[in-house]
């Protein structure tokens, strides 16, 4: 069983109880950071905030931080001793929190907490290590393979019998692809996630490894188990697919816009976040309304997906525990995340919400039926400098440079290297 180590960063202490003003003693103060959009940031500052501040007579400092600054964020408050008390964070980054000795564990609020039970189970994983809960989920993303049933129609594919296998799925792209001379000006399976420098490597490939039976990691070592036979045959898959909509000696013409290139229209399917929804609704309702996914997921061995989900939780150092976890709690009613993530353009983990979800987006059913399939992204430590032993092998076998065997062989071995050190 891995043993985390707990570095303990150098602290300072934490933020004054008590500030002076006016000779009277200030009202108490939580600092929470969150990772949010904009719509959803607003949501929150102006309207949940005020109502926790009303109803617990304190002051909250609410710090938005984005997932690129965040973890520096957090370090450089932690050492600087005011670290925030509620923080966000997501997906497979736990151990690492874990070994900075940046969090703390919810299992003693939550025992008592009726709230728990109306979570989908697969939502508490990615913030639960060695049976400790340690987040309270705020929305999961379920990687969904969205098509647009305009595009099946307008080539002569059925939008009511989508790919049911990776065979079925090679076959639609290459149908869906349109080329003018050597350019493709519409991809039959979206690429843009697929180009060297691209952070979703590993998180698309584990996709289609699991749908044919492998597993990337070892759950107790946290070796690599992608270079097995079930990856390499996965990797072979992936390079046929992307040859299929971008031949050898072709570009790809992304168009005009910005956003997904499914609700653009240079792309006719693409495996991609429930967040496609909310944009698609916000560029064009028509768009929208022809926009599908394959539920179950083409797999090729068995369906499957992947789900991210991100949540709040208490740092270790907070002096404020009890407040932080009302905090929490309050943010995490029903109708409050019910709000959030319409405003994000993801799906509250609450089972409660789902009708009132879909009752206000549609399509957003298809986000929950892939929950079904999908399966929380592997938790690991050191996330960014293993992703650096596999990102580029990945990149790499997709262009034909190299075998996907000795491709991912390499990975696995530079991987080993690094979490021996």
């Amino acid at each position: 069983m891995h043993s985390v180590k707990r570095r303990g960063l150098s602290l300072a202490g934490a933020l004054a109880l008590v500030l002076a003003l006016s000779g009277a003693a200030a009202a108490e103060t939580l600092h929470v950071q969150m990772i949010l959009f904009w719509d959803a940031y607003q949501y929150v500052l102006n309207e949940l905030v005020p109502k926790f501040e009303e109803q617990y007579g304190v002051e909250v400092h609410f710090e938005r931080v984005t997932w690129g600054n965040r973890e520096e964020k957090l370090v450089l408050n932690t050492i600087a001793g005011t670290p925030p008390d509620v923080f966000m964070n997501g997906a497979q980054h736990l151990i690492e929190l874990l070994d900075a000795g940046l969090i703390a564990p919810l299992d003693p609020y939550l025992a008592d907490w009726d709230g728990l039970f109306d979570y989908n189970p697969v939502t508490l994983e990615n913030s639960a290590y060695e049976g400790v809960q340690y987040g309270l989920p705020l929305y999961t993303d379920p990687r969904i393979f969205w098509y647009r049933a305009d595009f099946f129609q307008e080539v002569g594919l059925d939008p009511d019998r989508p790919p049911q296998d990776w065979d079925q799925l090679l076959e639609a792209a290459r149908k869906l692809t349109v080329t003018d001379g050597a350019v493709v000006t519409r991809m039959g399976y979206d690429l843009t996630r697929w180009t060297d420098g691209a952070s979703s490597a590993a998180q698309d490939f584990v996709v289609f490894l699991w749908q044919n039976g492998g597993e990337f990691i070892d759950p107790v070592t946290f070796m690599p188990r992608f270079h097995e036979r079930e990856g390499v045959e996965t990797m072979t898959f992936l390079r046929d697919l992307m040859t299929t909509v971008r031949p050898p000696g072709h570009t790809v013409d992304p168009g005009q816009g910005s956003g997904s290139p499914i609700v653009r229209g240079t792309a006719a399917m693409n495996l991609n976040i429930g967040g496609v929804v909310a944009e698609a609704y916000r560029a064009d309702e028509r768009v929208a309304a022809e926009l599908r996914a394959i539920v179950p997921p083409p797999g090729h061995k068995e369906p499957a997906s992947v789900t991210f989900t991100n949540w709040l939780a208490i740092h270790a150092d907070s002096d404020k525990k009890d407040l932080a976890w009302e905090f929490i709690k309050f943010i995490s009613e029903p109708q409050h995340l019910l709000e959030i993530n319409l405003h994000l353009g993801y799906i509250s983990p609450l089972r409660s919400t789902i009708i009132d979800f879909v009752r206000e987006q549609p399509e957003s059913r298809y986000i929950y039926e892939t929950l079904n399939y999908a399966r929380p992204y592997p938790v690991f430590p050191n996330t960014s400098v293993v992703a650096k032993a596999f990102d580029p092998h990945y990149f790499k076998i997709l262009a034909g440079e190299i075998a996907p065997d000795i491709g991912l062989a390499e990975a696995a071995r530079l991987w080993e290297v690094e979490m021996r050190q």
